[in-house]
């Protein structure tokens, strides 16, 4: 069965079911990200990890946008803090890279990720490019040379 918790100066504390009308205010944080998109992280009360899995009792989840239903778990508050802020900014990110904010582009990149050279004519903000092969985002700083990566086929 699984173990109830309340919190105690943002600490999870075990409580038995009868006494959970003192779980009180969960909202770690919450920020909007764009008018569509929404990154909430919250203090679940119920562990929702694992056999041998450290207590996962808090949840950080995406709603709207191209990350849309996207989540996280985590053991502490300070975790939960720390993966609010991390997926405020891949939500940023994805929100920018699917918005058109430019005139057309020609461009060539490596992805980090598949590593496939890519040759596209963006319609995009060309500081934030998604690989349309596995979908992860990027953001290119102001003020960062970027070498373009050629394909020798």
């Amino acid at each position: 069965m699984s173990q109830w918790y309340t919190l105690k100066n943002n600490v999870p504390v075990p409580v038995p079911i009868a006494r959970l009308g003192e779980i009180g205010e969960r909202t770690v944080a919450k920020t909007a990200v764009s008018p569509d998109v929404e990154v909430s992280t919250m203090f679940l009360a119920l562990d929702h990890g694992m056999p041998g899995q450290s207590p996962q009792l808090f949840e950080t989840m995406v709603f709207g946008g191209a990350l849309d239903q996207a989540q996280e778990r985590y053991a502490t508050w300070d975790e939960a803090e720390a993966g609010h802020r991390k997926w405020v900014e891949r939500a940023m990110v994805a929100d920018t890279a699917s918005v058109s904010l430019a005139p057309q582009i020609k461009v060539e990149y490596e992805c980090g990720k598949c590593h496939r050279v890519l040759r596209a004519e963006l319609t995009i903000d060309p500081l934030a490019v998604t690989c349309p092969y596995c979908g992860t985002a990027y953001r290119i700083l102001p003020n960062v040379k970027i070498e373009p990566v050629f394909d020798e086929s």
